[in-house]
């Protein structure tokens, strides 16, 4: 069973979905290894643990990631955030139980469309390791599990609707949204974000553009 992570990422002209893949069998050491890193920067910045990584505000300069230290650089470095949010790109790019795929779908943005796109190229991705896939998408939104009932059933792949979790309660949601950011970053080139462009194209497959 493939576990397929998804966040979502739009605006200038183009509507984005990143899922990170893990096969079930391997999600444990795929989480230990991410969460190791969280213990880092715990250890080294004062990151909590628990505190979300959300990659817009985090780069932003928003909140508190170290509460216990109001002090603490993490809470008003910006470079320094730059340079953790590099380092846990490095970590998810490093690591060989996960798959990067994003989508992007140019024009526009129906979600509906952009995400009927991502489950059809999904679907060729367990079908070729011989498994299934069962997609959880960050947020709330109903749209989501709903468009997976417009799938045929008959040599049908992915399974079940989308299971929705905030991405504050799941580490590999954040991660999804972390690479979802960057992989924005490189095809809209924000002149604010300009640093990051081309984070994405250095560490994952090329973006699939969707018709």
């Amino acid at each position: 069973m493939q576990l397929i992570y998804v966040d979502d990422s739009a605006g200038a002209g183009h509507d984005l979905l990143t899922a990170v893949i893990v096969d079930a069998r391997r999600w444990a050491p795929s989480l230990g290894r991410w969460l190791n890193l969280r213990q880092t920067l715990a250890y080294e910045y004062g990151l909590a643990k628990t505190c979300e990584l959300h990659a817009g505000k985090f780069v932003s300069g928003r909140g508190w990631p170290s509460q216990a230290d109001p002090g603490a650089a993490i809470n008003r470095d910006h470079d320094l955030r730059r340079a953790i949010y590099f380092r846990a790109l490095d970590t998810i790019a490093a690591d060989p139980d996960l798959a990067v795929v994003t989508v992007d779908r140019l024009g526009g943005q129906d979600r509906s469309a952009t995400y009927l796109g991502l489950l059809a190229h999904l679907h060729r991705w367990p079908a070729a390791h011989d498994s299934h896939g069962l997609v959880v998408m960050d947020g709330e939104d109903q749209l989501y599990p709903r468009l997976h009932r417009t799938l045929p059933l008959e040599g049908r792949r992915i399974v079940e609707d989308s299971w929705l979790q905030e991405s504050r309660t799941s580490q590999f949601v954040q991660i999804a949204d972390l690479v979802a950011h960057a992989a924005f970053q490189s095809v809209a080139h924000q002149a604010s974000r300009e640093w990051m462009w081309s984070w994405y194209s250095e560490r994952f497959a090329p973006i699939v553009t969707l018709e």
